[in-house]
């Protein structure tokens, strides 16, 4: 039965983010929701959010971590979703943090913080500024550390998660 505290008003204040079946590569399956991706080949394939950040103000995500899971922001304007988030074919297009703790963008993945986010069970947190152009990681009940700033508000940026492949890192 539904009891009254799971129920929230339908109001376009008050709406939240899932995972969007409508935009993601061939590979990811979706579960629970749409709040649960798995893959079913490991060839990077991602999905995305179905809401983008708003282009000023600060937007935070949470992530139950586990596998190889690849977590960021993507420009949607020109992102495929047959890669990994942060891979090369996007360019200047996705940030993101990897299963090993790199961060990575256009390809290059470059030593950030000892994050190891495929560790199953722990939560990694994602803050976009979009106001200063600022991404930050963080995992568990720990403080948030900047990977990126100056990333462009001309854009619709949207939360991304992918499969990290091993040519990826």
């Amino acid at each position: 039965a539904i009891s009254r505290h799971n129920l929230v008003p339908d109001l376009p204040d008050n709406n939240f983010a899932t995972l969007n079946p409508l935009e993601k590569g061939s590979q990811v399956n979706l579960s629970e929701g749409n709040l649960s991706p798995t893959w079913s080949d490991h060839t990077g394939h991602s999905v995305k959010s179905t809401m983008s950040c708003p282009k000023t103000g600060k937007w935070y995500v949470e992530v139950l971590a586990g596998g190889m899971a690849s977590i960021g922001l993507v420009n949607s304007t020109v992102y495929s979703l047959n890669n990994w988030p942060g891979d090369s074919p996007q360019g200047s297009n996705s940030y993101a943090i990897t299963p090993d703790g790199k961060k990575v963008h256009g390809g290059t993945a470059e030593t950030f913080l000892p994050l190891t986010v495929r560790e199953s069970g722990n939560i990694i947190k994602i803050m976009f500024d979009a106001s200063s152009g600022i991404l930050q990681f963080g995992k568990n009940s720990g403080s948030m550390t900047t990977a990126y700033t100056s990333i462009s508000s001309n854009f619709d940026w949207f939360f991304t998660i992918g499969y990290w492949t091993s040519g990826g890192g």
